[in-house]
């Protein structure tokens, strides 16, 4: 299956609170992300998966996992892969926020832009424990 998603997305603000006893806040404010997005769906066969994303080598996505509680995060069944293919298009993917203010103030300490971000190549794995 293929996803493909022109975003436009408005975050009012994102605001961190500071609870120990001197207290503050930061808020990020006028959140936005734009730009194509373009993914693939498939359902892999827990053998596949582990073949795939498992395999004990640097090329592989969780090979280099290890540990004692590494059998228990290991799906036991099929496996939901998510992937994001390179694409050419005139809407790269733009984040910025509009102003960052402290405590109960409105004067802005700056903007921040990211611009023409790449998911490219990206991967996930989604299964069920």
């Amino acid at each position: 299956m293929s996803i493909a998603a022109d975003l436009k997305v408005d975050i009012a603000s994102f605001v961190y609170v500071d609870t120990d006893a001197n207290g503050g806040s930061m808020s990020h404010n006028d959140i936005k992300f734009t730009g194509v997005i373009k993914a693939t769906l498939d359902i892999l066969s827990q053998a596949a998966v582990m073949t795939e994303a498992f395999a004990p080598n640097a090329s592989s996505v969780l090979g280099n996992m290890g540990g004692a509680d590494l059998p228990a995060f290991l799906p036991k069944g099929d496996v939901i892969k998510l992937a994001i293919p390179q694409i050419t298009t005139s809407k790269p993917i733009n984040i910025s926020i509009a102003s960052r203010t402290m405590g109960h103030s409105t004067a802005s300490f700056g903007a921040i832009a990211i611009n023409q971000m790449s998911l490219a190549g990206s991967t996930a794995y989604i299964w069920a424990h």
